[in-house]
């Protein structure tokens, strides 16, 4: 299967994906849904995503308007996305959505390794919480 999907087993708020050799969005979007059922049984918890790219071929025709529906569809307590990847590519069709979609600004941010979409991860949970104690309705 080019798509695998799991909740790691030592962090319950952290969904990863896996993507190897070609995929397409028709493979994508039900194990998406699958994903967005589970983030929302943990609500109102926030839940992070490891998207792992580091294996795959370029992304799917569709692929932008893939990641528009994606972002529109995901539940409240779905916080940030952080796909790995060391082709550009990403980061570019990254930053064509985002101009098309500002909110796919916040939820979405490409690295190179893993070792950076934990750090990334790590950040935007620890400003969570800060804005959490400052805002007390964020909890």
């Amino acid at each position: 299967m080019p798509i695998d999907f799991w909740i790691d087993p030592e962090q319950p708020d952290l969904f990863r994906w896996k993507f190897t050799g070609g995929w397409t969005l028709s493979e994508y979007f039900p194990i998406n849904d699958r994903a967005n059922r589970l983030v929302i049984e943990r609500a109102p918890n926030p839940v992070y995503v490891i998207v792992d790219m580091l294996e795959t071929d370029a992304p799917p025709d569709g692929f932008l308007s893939g990641l528009s529906s994606t972002n529109n569809r995901g539940p409240d307590n779905w916080v940030l996305t952080v796909i790995v990847a060391q082709s550009r590519l990403y980061t570019s069709l990254l930053e064509v959505a985002r101009k098309a979609d500002k909110r796919i600004m916040q939820r979405y941010r490409v690295v190179r390794s893993l070792e950076d979409a934990h750090t990334a991860i790590a950040a935007a949970h620890a400003a969570r919480n800060h804005e959490a104690l400052d805002n007390p309705d964020r909890r």
